[in-house]
């Protein structure tokens, strides 16, 4: 208010343990009719405050400290089962689209199953029908050749008995440049209404696939595995406890983490987004027909994706 010091009197302090109150009496008190001409306030809009916060969190400028009382309980991430099924929703507000699909994963057969509608007429489906697509991650066989290369088994076994039998004949003391490879990754592409197969290559790094780098080739072909339980929700060190809520009436433990890894089928780029996972709190347990009982299920995964990263 811009008030010279010399015409302060009394100063009173008045505290609380949100708010600390300062009061002042002047020596030349301002009349009644008088006028105070202070700064104007901005009332900041819930979008201009949710911009900012977003920004803040980017650049790393904003900090939440969260203390831990002694009273309180860490609460570790659980693992998750080698075989489980799962319903999928994904909503794009811009697109004005909500996809669904039902996804069924068994480690232990090497094998992923997705059952879904396609909204779109594109390869290898050409129609919005009903559609389940199996990747199957058992292993094929590569032979390279100095002829050329083969994926099929049999192919490749008869090939590799002509040309050693060949080879030996012209040449029995030179070595032969064989090399074999194992690959993984056939997708069967099935439309439910007219009962039709295609049969394509599971797509690199995609939702259930990742290339396996620790038995990367010399030459330009590359080798897929199958990504683990962990790998295929993004579920690592990253997560933090954040308490219990409950969903679907179940009372769960939350874990939340703050990705940049986050990519969607068809789309370019990954996304700025926030991982958000409901596990069953420890005092509870589900029965599955055929399973039997189960501690710390998954029960829901919330995926807000902001904006792409790149």
């Amino acid at each position: 208010m811009n008030i010279s010091p010399l015409r302060i009197q009394d100063i009173r302090v008045d505290y609380d343990d949100a708010f600390i109150f300062l009061s002042a009496t002047l020596l030349d008190r301002v009349p009644p009719t008088g006028t105070v001409d202070g700064p104007i306030a901005h009332q900041m809009t819930i979008l201009e405050a949710f911009t900012k916060l977003r920004m803040a969190v980017y650049q790393g400028a904003f900090e939440l400290y969260v203390k831990d009382l002694d009273l309180a309980q860490l609460v570790q991430l659980p693992q998750l089962p080698d075989m489980f099924s799962y319903k999928l929703e994904i909503v794009l507000p811009g697109s004005a689209m909500v996809y669904n699909a039902q996804v069924w994963y068994a480690s232990k057969y090497k094998l992923v199953k997705y059952d879904f509608h396609t909204a779109n007429s594109q390869p290898p489906f050409y129609s919005s029908n009903p559609v389940t697509v199996i990747h199957d991650f058992n292993t094929d066989v590569k032979l390279t050749t100095p002829h050329g290369s083969f994926r099929d088994n049999k192919s490749a076994k008869l090939i590799a008995t002509n040309e050693f039998k060949g080879a030996r004949q012209t040449s029995p003391k030179l070595p032969l440049t064989y090399s074999l490879h194992l690959l993984e990754g056939i997708a069967y592409n099935i439309d439910r209404f007219y009962d039709n197969c295609t049969i394509t290559q599971i797509p690199n790094n995609g939702v259930d696939s990742v290339q396996d780098n620790a038995n990367k080739k010399t030459d330009s072909s590359y080798i897929l595995r199958m990504r683990t339980p962990l790998e295929l929700f993004k579920i690592d060190n990253t997560y933090r406890f954040v308490g219990q809520r409950t969903t679907r009436g179940i009372l769960c433990n939350v874990f939340e983490s703050l990705r940049t890894d986050f990519q969607l089928p068809n789309y370019n780029g990954t996304f700025h987004s926030i991982f958000q996972f409901y596990f069953l709190e420890t005092g509870w347990k589900e029965t599955s027909v055929g399973v039997g009982s189960s501690y710390m299920q998954p029960v829901r995964l919330d995926i807000t994706a902001i904006e792409v990263t790149k």
